[in-house]
């Protein structure tokens, strides 16, 4: 495994969860990522710089970041107004940073929607 990539670290990220992670050997030699085109080419070659080119980058993302929030906005509301906008059952993560001083919230949360698909639907939600 390449020291430089984080992605196998991360529990919820591809819908793996400790239960359900599959077997890795460390050892083993990676496969070379493919892009979402369906292209048999290695994507190696991109100007990105990470192994991947911007679009199959952005068809990937799962995270939004919400911002412009009420500071008194708790994440128990924000569950209850995603569920009660048609959002149940779409989103794994619910993220809301803290003031640890006053208790309140900074103004932005994270939602990590369980596919890829899920994400234009939320931002149109909450777009305006």
């Amino acid at each position: 495994m390449n020291f430089d990539d984080y992605s196998r670290c991360v529990a919820w990220q591809d819908g793996y969860w400790p239960e359900n992670w599959p077997e890795i050997d460390p050892w083993a030699a990676q496969p070379t990522p493919s892009t979402s085109s369906g292209d048999s080419g290695s994507v190696a070659g991109s100007s990105s710089g990470d192994g991947l080119d911007a679009g199959a980058a952005a068809d990937m993302r799962t995270t939004v970041m919400l911002r412009n929030l009420p500071h008194t906005l708790t994440r128990d509301r924000l569950l209850r107004t995603l569920d009660a906008m048609g959002f149940f059952g779409q989103y794994d993560l619910v993220y809301i940073p803290v003031d640890f001083s006053s208790g309140t919230s900074l103004g932005y949360a994270f939602v990590n929607m369980v596919a890829p698909s899920l994400v234009p639907h939320l931002w149109e939600a909450f777009e305006g």
